[in-house]
């Protein structure tokens, strides 16, 4: 499951997910943080932070 915030929505998203810069990925399971990847990067690394969040699970 993918969210995207709208503009109006950010800041408080922000806040709720305590993020202090974009982009970021929030990884969750069972409605809590399970990890996070923070700053730019390319496609790999979110790829292998999902597959490492995974298989940890």
């Amino acid at each position: 499951m993918c969210y995207v915030f709208d503009a109006y929505y950010i800041d408080s998203a922000m806040e709720r997910f305590m993020i202090d810069g974009t982009p970021i990925f929030l990884l969750f399971s069972n409605g809590r943080e399970k990890d996070r990847l923070m700053g730019d990067s390319d496609r790999e690394i979110p790829e292998e932070c999902i597959r490492d969040s995974v298989a940890t699970k």
